[in-house]
C-alpha cells in the first residue's frame, strides 16, 4: 500500500508567519524547544535491595509477579543478603501489591503513606491509577547519551489519560523485562521518568524485538502524565548509570530549564 504525501504550490516564502489549513491557524515562526540529553552515575547501595526493587519495576511477568518477589525475598534471606522481615521487603511487598492489585488486604492503600518507601516508589504509588493525562503526541527523535556503554534512541511519545507510551531503540539488546526462558547474562534495564512537578512514572514493555546488539519496541508508563508538568525526562536506567532525556511538553506554558 502506497501513501502520497500531498504539497501545495507555489511554495511558501520564506518569512510566512501562519498558514491556514482547514479553517486553523497554523503558527510557523516559533521554534520548538531543544530536547536535551545527558548521563549520570548512579551510587552504589545495597546489592540485596536494588534487586528487590528491581524485581517490583519488572511488570511484564507471565506469571504472578508478586510470587516472583516472594521467591526473591527468600533466595536472599536463604544467602543472609536479606531478612525475611527487613522493612524493604514489607515495602516491596506493598508496593507490588498495589500495582498489580487482587488480593490487597482492606486498608492498603491508607497504610501506604506509613512506609518508608524509596523516593520514586512513594510518587508512584500516589498517583497510581490516575486517568488525567492529556492527550497528544510529540514526535522525539533524540539518541540519548552514552551511559555504561549504552545508548538509547527514543522516537516519538504518545500520552493517553490513563499511561504514555514511547517508542524506543536500545544499544546494546539489553532485556526491560524477565527473560522468557533461560536467564542470561544481558544486563537489565528499568525505564522510569519524572517530570517537573516531581511525578514519577514507570515503564512495562510492550511490543518487543529483542536481539543481543540491538532491541526495539514501545514501552508503556504508567501513571501517565500530569497535566500541569512542562516537561518530562525519560531515565533508561541499569545498576551504575543512566541517562536522561528530557522532552518539553507542548501543552504546558512553563519553559523547561536548562540541564545546568
Amino acid at each position: 500500500m502506497s501513501c502520497t504525501v500531498p504539497s501545495g504550490r507555489p511554495p511558501l516564502a520564506p518569512d510566512t508567519a501562519w498558514i491556514s489549513v482547514l479553517g486553523e491557524r497554523v503558527d510557523l515562526t516559533g521554534e520548538p524547544p531543544a530536547i536535551q540529553s545527558w548521563a549520570e552515575q548512579l551510587q552504589a547501595g545495597d546489592p540485596a535491595r536494588h534487586h528487590l526493587w528491581e524485581r517490583v519495576a519488572t511488570r511484564n511477568d507471565f506469571h504472578d509477579p508478586r510470587a516472583a518477589l516472594e521467591a526473591a525475598i527468600a533466595a536472599l534471606a536463604a544467602v543472609g543478603a536479606l531478612r525475611a522481615d527487613d522493612p524493604a521487603a514489607g515495602d516491596a511487598r506493598l508496593a507490588a501489591e498495589l500495582m498489580h492489585p487482587g488480593s490487597a488486604p482492606e486498608g492498603v492503600l491508607a497504610a501506604a503513606g506509613a512506609l518508608s518507601m524509596p523516593v520514586p516508589w512513594r510518587s508512584l504509588l500516589a498517583r497510581w491509577g490516575r486517568a488525567d493525562g492529556p492527550a497528544g503526541s510529540i514526535l522525539v527523535g533524540k539518541v540519548s547519551a552514552p551511559f555504561d556503554g549504552v545508548k538509547v534512541a527514543v522516537t516519538a511519545i504518545d500520552s493517553r489519560p490513563e499511561f504514555f507510551s514511547i517508542s524506543v531503540e536500545v544499544v546494546p539488546g539489553l532485556r526491560t523485562g524477565l527473560p522468557y526462558r533461560a536467564l542470561d547474562d544481558l544486563r537489565h534495564i528499568t525505564w522510569w521518568a519524572v517530570d517537573d512537578q516531581g511525578n514519577y512514572s514507570l515503564a512495562e514493555q510492550g511490543s518487543w524485538s529483542p536481539g543481543a546488539s540491538r532491541a526495539q519496541g514501545s514501552l508503556g508508563f504508567w501513571p501517565g502524565l500530569d497535566p500541569r508538568a512542562a516537561w518530562v525526562d525519560l531515565m533508561p536506567t541499569i545498576t551504575s548509570a543512566r541517562a536522561v532525556i528530557r522532552v518539553p511538553l507542548p501543552w504546558a506554558t512553563a519553559s523547561p530549564p536548562s540541564s545546568g
